[in-house]
């Protein structure tokens, strides 16, 4: 097993679904996440999260996080992907470690949106 490390995702069936055209929009069941009203959003914050530089409803340190999040999702936009002033503008609302985990998190959340858009997974569209 040790010079075919591979072997062990395949067995475990972690590979994402073939990219054939009627398996490519296969569906997966996914346990019901809470809603984030639940969570204790409000529906204007979430109304406004797509325009979060405009509007009212975000603390400066949830708007360095937005521009952080930005910046590293968007990184071919620009020559310097994340400038020090993004940077720095999140340092000064966070620490070290909640930026990196801030910065794991958006990571993920790319990941999953890029593995989505590979294999033809609608958002919200779960069904066996």
């Amino acid at each position: 097993m040790r010079d075919r490390p591979w072997r062990a995702a395949a067995d475990a069936r972690a590979c994402p679904p073939a990219r054939q055209p009627d398996q490519r929009r296969q569906r997966l069941r996914r346990p019901a996440l809470p809603q984030p009203q639940k969570a204790g959003e409000t529906d204007e914050r979430l109304a406004a999260a797509a325009d979060w530089r405009h509007t009212p409803h975000f603390t400066e340190a949830e708007r360095a996080a937005l521009a952080l999040t930005e910046a590293v999702t968007r990184l071919a936009d620009r020559p310097d992907p994340v400038p020090d002033q993004i940077w720095d503008q999140s340092a000064r609302h966070y620490d070290q470690q909640a930026l990196a985990a801030l910065i794991i998190s958006i990571a993920q959340i790319n990941a999953w949106n890029r593995l989505n858009v590979a294999v033809g997974q609608v958002t919200g569209e779960w069904t066996a």
